[in-house]
């Protein structure tokens, strides 16, 4: 994977040594054996784009929910340190309604402003 071999292309800069593991999860099935055994030793859990739609915006909040133990008040993961998540608005989706400035302009969603009226992030919060 790419990932992989980013690593390994940088394997002389880490000074402690530590693991990395590359895992594809179904946010449907946030809490299976599967994914809480990933879970059960990740430090840091890294989720990529994980909304398109409606369904998959339930589904990764449920995740998240359980992940961080929101409904039990703590984390089932003790060793967790962090989540992170990477989400490019999506003018379909997220930020309904948005319009480019201009005729000629890239349909891109580049300004901080346009950060509020993301659908996902206010789900977030």
């Amino acid at each position: 994977s790419v990932a992989a071999a980013s690593i390994a292309r940088n394997a002389r800069a880490f000074h402690n040594a530590g693991s990395a593991a590359f895992s594809v999860l179904d946010w449907s099935r946030p809490l299976d054996a599967a994914s809480s055994n990933l879970f059960a030793s990740a430090s840091i859990i890294v989720a990529a784009d994980p909304v398109i739609d409606e369904a998959s915006l339930r589904d990764f909040i449920a995740l998240a929910r359980a992940v961080l133990g929101v409904d039990v008040g703590r984390t089932r993961f003790p060793g967790l340190r962090y989540f992170l998540v990477a989400h490019k608005h999506q003018q379909s989706f997220c930020v309904s309604g948005y319009v480019a400035p201009s005729a000629d302009a890239r349909p891109a969603i580049t300004h901080a402003e346009e950060c509020e009226r993301c659908l996902f992030l206010r789900s977030l919060l």
